[in-house]
């Protein structure tokens, strides 16, 4: 198997995201199972994709619980 080819390919980024099908998705755990250099860059992916959500993510206000308790509590008067 050529790993870099593989690598390449653009099915280790499908499968974290979840859009590989089952029969793929199978393929690549046994092959990242065989190869460390497929299991450290699908971390590397998974870490990326994390590194890009957090950073666009959006603050949650810090009174937004207490705000949503009070107008819970209005509509049950």
């Amino acid at each position: 198997m050529n790993i870099k080819k593989y690598i390449a390919s653009g099915i280790l980024e499908q499968y974290v995201l979840g859009i590989t099908s089952d029969d793929e998705s199978k393929e690549v755990e046994r092959n990242a199972q065989q190869y460390s250099e497929i299991r450290e860059e699908i971390k590397s992916i998974e870490l990326t994709l994390e590194r890009f959500a957090r950073l666009q993510s959006i603050a949650v206000p810090k009174n937004l619980l207490s705000r949503i308790k009070s107008k819970i509590n209005d509509l049950e008067k």
